[in-house]
């Protein structure tokens, strides 16, 4: 059975001849792409997009380093204004909360607003440490020292502290 293709499925030659030249006049007239041009258009639209990640990454990066340098110059409103901002990201949130939690801290050490103790422990708990680097480890176990000392328990804040204080021939 022939399934009504005519004389083939493969149009002939001759009748492509025409088409060609249709091509290649809407290649040179309109402008229209060839297999190159397309893969260097594609190209240059993934450099781009791969640029404008990286570029959205590194700002990103100096928001959380700027809350950073706004917490250790004792600026802890701006600190935890950046914080905020680097807490959109999704893979700095954990870093950003931290940063957060230890202005809410040292905020509630100077004026002594129960609120600000109250942020800073609810930072602290949201926060998976398994994320950190070992500085911010470091940094959460203190906060977690700091806020059980804040809370009037010395003695579960000792236990804390003495696990990141080196034994003292080492220090």
């Amino acid at each position: 059975p022939r399934l009504d293709h005519g004389t083939g499925i493969v149009p002939n030659a001759s009748k492509l001849a025409g088409k060609r030249n249709t091509v290649s006049v809407l290649a040179c007239q309109l402008g229209c792409a060839t297999i190159a041009r397309m893969f260097r258009t594609g190209l240059a639209l993934c450099a781009l997009a791969l640029m404008a990640n990286l570029v959205q990454a590194a700002d990103q990066k100096d928001v959380l380093n700027r809350a950073r340098v706004l917490y250790n110059q004792r600026q802890f409103d701006a600190a935890l204004a950046a914080a905020e901002e680097a807490r959109r990201v999704p893979d700095r949130a954990d870093s950003a909360d931290l940063i957060a939690a230890r202005a809410y801290l040292e905020r509630f050490r100077l004026n002594e607003e129960p609120d600000d103790l109250v942020q800073a422990r609810m930072r602290l708990r949201s926060l998976d440490p398994s994320k950190f680097t070992p500085s911010e480890r470091f940094e959460f176990i203190v906060g977690l020292g700091e806020t059980l000392y804040l809370n009037d328990q010395t003695g579960a804040a000792a236990v804390v502290f003495e696990s990141v204080i080196p034994p003292t021939g080492e220090l």
